[in-house]
This record gives structure tokens, sequence and C-alpha cells, in this order.
């Protein structure tokens, strides 16, 4: 027995000596072939724009193609379950978005824990969200927003969808002011912002960039900034905060993230290859172009944001009862 024993232990270290000279061999070499970003909504939003400013840029200081493959669908989850699925070899990447945050908490059966099974790579941009109001409304400012609201009709307010980082926004300001708030859930920010201008809806809570032409353009009045300071796109109108109502900060977010168990060291070439692309004049000019805010932290750093931001939305959704199918 002590024979065997032996000869069992001294086969483990050889195979053991065989396999890690060859692992290591492969992370140091790493990547070898195409590294893909799954973008887990459609072509054409600022998911998917975001992925493809970044893509030439990221490739370039990864010295391999990046492509971006779009996995939509039930609101982000089928996408992020590809890449948590996925070989753990960092070739296959998430753009995660807020609703990574998010959709745990409203959706039934979500497969995955962000915390858990995933691995932040670093931010890429975050977009103040804002709240107008339509022209017919007359409503020009948060005092006037805030009347209105108290009156016993209240005020309709609309968001690109149910669970939303948007409508999670709205709930938020239910919950603190107490204002009479209705929400207004719309499949998508386009025909939610064709109403407000329309009319059909007196309000909105919307990406800035979103609505930033129709409110550039006057269709829309823009009444209150709710990103922690103006944004440099729209300078002349304040944040909620200067107007009184203090705590209730959102934007949206996206960031690169890989599956739990990718190796520390390849892990480790994303991040240098992302801080790189990032400070590409050509990708920071486009993300300025896009009205966006480009994230400047490190990857710890941007790691415990996206973990204060999950437990942000986890009390609002539990607060809010919000739950969706």
């Amino acid at each position: 027995m002590r024979k065997l024993v032996s000869a069992m232990v001294a086969a483990g270290a050889l195979t053991y000596a065989m396999t890690w000279p060859a692992t290591a061999a492969a992370e140091s070499s790493w990547p070898d072939h195409p590294v893909t970003v799954v973008v887990t909504f459609a072509p054409g939003g600022n998911n998917d724009l975001t992925a493809r400013i970044l893509a030439p840029a990221l490739g370039k200081a990864l010295g391999q193609s990046v492509v971006v493959e779009n996995r939509a669908g039930a609101g982000g989850i089928i996408g992020t379950q590809y890449v948590q699925r996925a070989r753990l070899d960092g070739y296959t990447l998430l753009l995660g978005t807020a609703n990574l945050s998010i959709a745990p908490f409203v959706y039934k059966d979500v497969p995955y824990d962000p915390l858990r099974d995933f691995v932040p790579i670093g931010g890429i941009q975050s977009v103040p969200l804002v709240l107008t109001a339509s022209k017919a409304s007359h409503i020009t400012s948060w005092a006037e927003f805030a009347k209105a609201a108290a009156s016993g009709k209240g005020v309709g307010v609309a968001t690109p969808g149910s669970g939303t980082s948007n409508h999670l926004a709205l709930e938020r300001i239910k919950l603190q002011t107490k204002l009479n708030l209705t929400h207004v859930p719309y499949k998508g920010s386009g025909p939610a912002i064709s109403d407000v201008m329309a009319g059909q809806v007196e309000s909105m809570v919307d990406q800035l960039n979103s609505s930033l032409p129709q409110i550039q353009a006057g269709k829309i009045q823009a009444i209150a900034q709710l990103g922690p300071t103006r944004s440099k796109m729209l300078p002349d109108v304040p944040t909620l905060k200067e107007q009184g109502v203090a705590g209730i900060e959102a934007t949206t977010w996206i960031g690169l993230f890989a599956a739990t168990g990718t190796p520390p060291d390849v892990v480790a070439k994303l991040d240098k290859a992302l801080q790189t692309a990032m400070a590409d004049p050509e990708v920071q000019k486009r993300l300025d172009e896009m009205g966006v805010s480009r994230f400047d932290m490190t990857r710890d750093a941007f790691a415990a944001f996206v973990k204060k931001d999950l437990m942000n939305n986890k009390e609002i959704v539990e607060k809010a009862q919000i739950r969706s199918e």
C-alpha cells in the first residue's frame, strides 16, 4: 500500500510539473486569438456604440482584434449568462451595464450573482439621468414639478421600462419626497420621448444623452439633473441637490467584466489594456461626443463602485417592491 501511495504521489507531482509550465506559458502568451466583448442589448444603442468605440483601441492594446457580439434579451440576462458559462480564459468578456446590478433583484430566477460570478476589469463611462417635462405641462423647474405632483392628480413620469435604472431613480424620488408620481413605463426611450414631446405624458426620467437633442431643440424642458454635479453638456440646468433635494444621485454606467475564474494574469493584462484604450485620444473624443462621462478610477475602485450600486439597487427594489417577469 505504501508503495502504491508513493507511486500515486509521484505521478501527481509529475502531472503537475508537466501541466504548470504549459498553463503558465498559455497565460503569458495570452491573447493568441481574437477576444469577444458581449453586449447584452441590441445593436445601435448606447451600450453597443460604446463597445464599438472601444473595441479597436482595446484590440490594439492587446495585440489582437476585439469582436463585438450582441446577445440581447431578458433585460440583459441572456448575454450575461452566456459570458458566465463561457470558458474561463479571458476570450469572452462582458460589457456590463447598470442593469447587471439591478436584474438579480427585479427578475425571478436570475442564474448568476454579479459579485460572485464576475470580476470587474474597469469602468468605461457613465451617464447622468435627467428629469424632463413636456412643454404642454408648463413645468419649468423642480419647484413647479413638486407643486404639480402634490396636487390631487399628481404627475405621470415616463421611463424606458420597468426595472430600469431610470425606474429605480423615479422610485427613489417618490420614496424620499412623498410626491404623487405615477410611473408610466415604455419599451425604450424613443417612444417615451415622443409622448413627452406630444404632451401625452407630463414628464420623464431619461439618460441625459438620449434626451439632450430634444432639450437643446426646445421640444422638452429639463427640470433637474440627477447626477452628483451638472453635466458639461447641460451646464445651465441645476441638479436635484442644488434645488433642495439631497441624497438622490442617479446615473447609468458601463464597464468591462470577465467571468470569475479567469486567470489573474489575464485579468491584469485586460486591466492594463483597458487603461491604455481609455487613454486613446480618439476613444476619448468619441465618448465625449456621446455626452457621457469617462470613468477615471482603478480596478479596485470600480469594483467597490459596482458593489455599492448593487446594494443601493437592492434597497430601492425591496422598498418600492419592484418586480418584472
